[in-house]
């Protein structure tokens, strides 16, 4: 069995915050657009 690699140092690969609003932007749309695109056509799928 492998022990885990935890660590307690900081990252090397620090996010700048623009890429952080691109990645929560690109999370959010992924997660919230589908279920948006429904919710908006929930008309059309009641007369199915």
């Amino acid at each position: 069995m492998k022990s885990s690699n935890i660590s307690s140092t900081i990252s090397l690969c620090l996010c700048v915050p623009q890429e952080q609003a691109i990645a929560m932007t690109v999370l959010m749309m992924t997660i919230l657009g589908p279920s948006g695109w429904i919710l908006a056509h929930l008309e059309d799928y009641k007369k199915k």
